[in-house]
């Protein structure tokens, strides 16, 4: 099996296939896959290719088989992704199969799906010639620093060993968690392009008043005023939006699946009896919301911390009052 560093290698190179699945479920390494292949199919000129983006939970099946099928002759190029290709509507899946089994080379299209539900589709992806399987899932803590270089090098940066070592020893908890304060640490390093020991130790080596478990509990609880209290100073304290949105992500993945997933010894065995509550609570105070909705609202926080000009704390408390009091 390829292994994830040399799968961006091929597509840095320009090596693309028409229909990418990514498999597994790893949102982190989901992203670094799709931005990829977003720079190497938009080359120098990304304003000529038009980004669609769809998710499984929102019943927009119609509209994503249309973009695969209705593309004019001075179209620009598109660059689609389905998120949660399983939960596509049985009625169109002969069609996306008839795409597949001829598709457009105007159109790059990424799918993603998870690898712990069973999907027929799925396995048929996985089995297609048209289609490159990258697997996505998470990652042992020992394979971070791998990925991390893969990702540095990308973006013009180096690291030295020891604090490589550093980073991942305090952040081996999750990805999302090691990335967030990889963040964290370019900022601060400025415009240093090599990462040392003393910019890594700075930022991980800082203490913080409040700690995210105690945002998502508050979170959980619906708690509106204590949830922006932590959260505006968990910001000043250094932390940003990229670090408090995946972590709030994460979390809603849990509650959503609470109900399922608590019923396997598996997840009962990774979760501490904290988290077990917080998600048994939050699942009871959010069950009756559309889980697709927060995670649209979640992605859009995100990607509006990055590209408008807003601090993080006009960012977050909108964000939470969307999130607590819809």
């Amino acid at each position: 099996m390829t292994s994830f560093a040399d799968e961006i290698r091929l597509i840095d190179q320009g090596i693309l296939r028409p229909i990418y699945l990514l498999w597994g479920g790893e949102y982190f390494l989901e992203e670094q896959v799709i931005q990829a292949l977003f720079s190497a199919f938009a080359g120098t000129i990304p304003t000529s290719v038009e980004r669609k983006i769809f998710y499984g939970d929102d019943r927009k099946d119609e509209p994503f088989i249309q973009s695969l099928v209705n593309f004019g002759m001075f179209a620009p190029l598109q660059f689609i992704i389905y998120k949660n290709i399983q939960k596509l509507n049985v009625s169109h899946r002969k069609s996306l199969q008839r795409y597949i089994d001829s598709p457009d080379p105007n159109i790059l299209l990424i799918l993603t799906a998870d690898n712990e539900t069973k999907s027929s589709l799925v396995d048929q992806l996985k089995k297609s010639k048209s289609v490159k399987t990258i697997f996505s899932s998470t990652p042992e803590p020992e394979q971070f620093a791998g990925i991390v270089q893969t990702a540095l090098a990308r973006r013009g940066y180096t690291i030295s060993d020891d604090a490589m070592m550093r980073l991942v020893s305090c952040t081996d908890d999750s990805l999302a968690h090691t990335f967030a304060e990889l963040e964290k640490i370019i900022v601060s390093a400025g415009d240093a392009k090599e990462l040392t020991f003393e910019t890594v130790d700075a930022i991980i080596g800082a203490d913080k008043k409040y700690q995210v478990s105690e945002l998502l509990t508050a979170v959980a609880d619906r708690d509106m005023k204590k949830s922006i209290k932590i959260a505006l100073a968990m910001i000043n304290a250094g932390d940003g939006m990229p670090f408090i949105v995946s972590k709030l992500f994460h979390f809603f993945l849990n509650i959503w699946a609470y109900p399922h997933a608590a019923s396997f010894n598996g997840n009962k065995n990774r979760w501490n009896q904290k988290q077990e509550a917080d998600f048994k609570v939050g699942y009871g105070n959010y069950r009756e919301r559309n889980f697709g909705e927060i995670f649209q609202r979640l992605t859009d926080a995100d990607l509006k911390s990055k590209s408008v000009n807003l601090t993080d704390e006009e960012l977050i408390v909108p964000l939470l009052y969307e999130i607590i009091n819809a």
